[in-house]
């Protein structure tokens, strides 16, 4: 199965739908943490138009 070719601000939609809220953004990176029981979870998301699979 081939995975599409996603731009960052659908990724970015998609987690805020999931829970996610953006906490800072350093250059061209974007980082989201959600709290789930005792762990905190993070994700880094480029800004771009397309991001590789």
């Amino acid at each position: 199965m081939k995975l599409p070719f996603v731009s960052s601000d659908k990724v970015l939609k998609l987690l805020s739908k999931k829970g996610f809220s953006i906490v800072r953004q350093k250059g061209s990176h974007i980082s989201l943490h959600k709290k789930e029981n005792n762990t905190t979870l993070l994700v880094v998301v480029p800004r771009r138009k397309e991001i590789k699979k």
